[in-house]
């Protein structure tokens, strides 16, 4: 019987951890758009989207009355866990934690707010601090994110710092790449 119990408890135990898609409807998300924009009723129109990302997000165009050219990025990042990456990715369970952000670029392709709004990862947590994210806004002259040299490193959250660096860092440039292609 004791057996049973421990078994029953591994098995809800990893299903909590098993990993959904990216809820792309997360009340949070609303609050985020319309915050930020400034508006009260919107829609999200899917776009710029490619096959062949790398990153696990999509892009949307928001489509309302005051701010119809602006573009959100709501994505998932894979971050290792603590004491490193295990070499068998096969699973996400064993060898990812993660977290969901999202991106609000204005109508000039400007970082306009980034938050961190599912935060499922064990350390690290201190990546979700809006002090800490406005390292990223309006810094469209920096053709690139580093940790340590434009982007300030946390102590106890170094997994997590490098982790959002490098895809905030393959949004933009897929961004741009997307829009020069189309003009």
């Amino acid at each position: 019987m004791r057996i049973a119990i421990i078994i029953i408890a591994i098995i809800l135990h990893l299903a909590g951890f098993a990993q959904q898609g990216v809820d792309y409807n997360h009340k949070k998300i609303s609050k985020f758009i319309k915050k930020t924009y400034d508006i009260e009723v919107f829609d999200l129109k899917e776009t710029y989207v490619d096959h062949d990302q790398v990153f696990m997000g999509k892009y949307f165009l928001i489509n309302s009355e005051t701010d119809s050219q602006s573009i959100v990025y709501i994505g998932r990042v894979n971050s290792c866990r603590a004491g490193g990456c295990s070499g068998d990715n096969s699973s996400p369970i064993k060898s990812y934690e993660y977290f969901d952000y999202i991106i609000a670029f204005d109508k000039d392709r400007k970082i306009k707010k980034i938050k961190v709004f599912n935060y499922q990862a064990t350390h690290g947590q201190e990546i979700t601090a809006k002090s800490w994210l406005k390292q990223f806004i309006y810094k469209e002259e920096v053709d690139h994110f580093a940790v340590n040299k434009n982007i300030d490193a946390i102590s106890g959250a170094t997994i997590s710092v490098f982790a959002i660096t490098n895809d905030v860092n393959m949004v933009r440039d897929y961004l741009a790449i997307t829009l020069s292609e189309l003009n």
